[in-house]
């Protein structure tokens, strides 16, 4: 369903009538996700229509451009494909002083010409002496670039620079989302072992009962971020841990739910599903101890394993004949070691119901999670 509807538009049209202003253009180019049924041509037509209008971007900047850019940098664009290259060589070539982090992603990667690196180079020691980072393509910048053209490693100024300034901002508010973000970042390092291939270790990291705060406190701030949802579910139940039996579903369906049912979070469901049947499964536990035999004695098999699979099996297949993402490409060896499962159970004639209900009663609306559950 396209998140933005009639009435959408006309708050929109409104707004850029009485106020055209870069902020609201650009919160109208993010409802045009493709995951919500939005597309690059809406985001184009909305940029050529209010972008002339935009007055509030730095001198000299097209505002019709630099929102399609920004359309497709943030929404539209995939790597490696036309309209990935074309905003690339846009900003290249033109003045979009506020968007040149979006230049990063190809001049940190393992394609980028000598000018690209200096330009890759000269932008992260530029955050650093403004007090800011980017750990991401920092840390692709030593993976990709420093060795390659000789220059000195970055990413472990970019780490130190945002717990810094993520504690600092964090005492002052402690729902700052960039602060929350920050704290939870990793430093890793990459050693070569064959020309253009890592091995990658990771040698910082938050505490993980640290981690399950900042992401309940994201959470009471981005409700709705799916994202969120599943790393809710990996940090506070992971299926290590035989609570996750009983708890691990809900944010998972919140995931899929406010994801609009994207391939990556049914096909994460699937998996988990897949590991919770292959703990069920087990007679012996006696390695994992009594709270797993108590937590597994609690298991029904029809009702928590093999007709929520058999749910998300029909949902994925669905999505994935019209989505053509490598989540979906992905997802292969999931869908099909849990068709196998299925049929070995025959779930046909247990889960009967699931397999006989329209597609659209299958689908899944949010749940209710207790995040005090979440202790790590």
């Amino acid at each position: 369903m396209n998140r933005y509807t009639m009435a959408s538009y006309e708050v929109l049209d409104t707004v850029m009538q009485e106020d055209p202003n870069w902020g609201t253009l650009e919160r109208a180019v993010d409802a045009t996700n493709p995951g919500w049924g939005g597309t690059w041509e809406t985001a184009e037509s909305m940029c050529n229509y209010y972008g002339p209008s935009v007055a509030d971007l730095p001198r000299g900047q097209d505002p019709v451009g630099a929102c399609k850019i920004y359309a497709a940098a943030e929404q539209h664009a995939r790597f490696g494909d036309p309209l990935f290259y074309w905003y690339q060589n846009a900003l290249k070539h033109g003045r979009y002083p506020g968007l040149d982090r979006f230049r990063l992603s190809l001049a940190t990667s393992t394609h980028t010409t000598r000018e690209d690196a200096e330009f890759a180079h000269e932008y992260l020691k530029d955050l650093l002496d403004g007090d800011g980072w980017n750990l991401h393509r920092a840390e692709a910048f030593d993976r990709n670039i420093a060795p390659k053209f000789g220059y000195p490693l970055i990413a472990e100024a970019h780490y130190h620079a945002s717990q810094k300034g993520a504690r600092e901002r964090l005492s002052e508010n402690p729902y700052d989302d960039k602060a929350l973000n920050g704290l939870r970042l990793r430093l890793h390092s990459y050693k070569e072992i064959e020309p253009f291939t890592f091995e990658e270790v990771v040698v910082a990291a938050p505490d993980p009962a640290e981690e399950i705060e900042y992401v309940r406190r994201l959470l009471e701030i981005r409700p709705y971020d799916d994202g969120l949802w599943s790393d809710c579910a990996n940090l506070a139940y992971p299926l290590t841990r035989p609570k996750a039996l009983a708890l691990r579903d809900g944010p998972l369906i919140n995931a899929i739910a406010y994801s609009n049912h994207g391939p990556y979070h049914l096909n994460t469901f699937n998996s988990s599903k897949l590991i919770m049947l292959n703990i069920y499964e087990k007679r012996e536990l006696k390695d994992r101890g009594e709270a797993w035999r108590k937590a597994r004695n609690k298991v029904d098999l029809a009702e928590d394993i093999l007709c929520p699979m058999a749910r998300v099996q029909r949902l994925i297949e669905a999505v994935c004949s019209v989505d053509d993402s490598g989540f979906c490409e992905t997802s292969s060896f999931e869908r099909r070691e849990a068709q196998k499962k299925l049929a070995n159970y025959g779930a046909k004639e247990v889960c009967k119901a699931v397999y006989d209900a329209p597609l659209e009663d299958l689908v899944f609306l949010p749940v209710q999670v207790d995040l005090l559950d979440a202790d790590g």
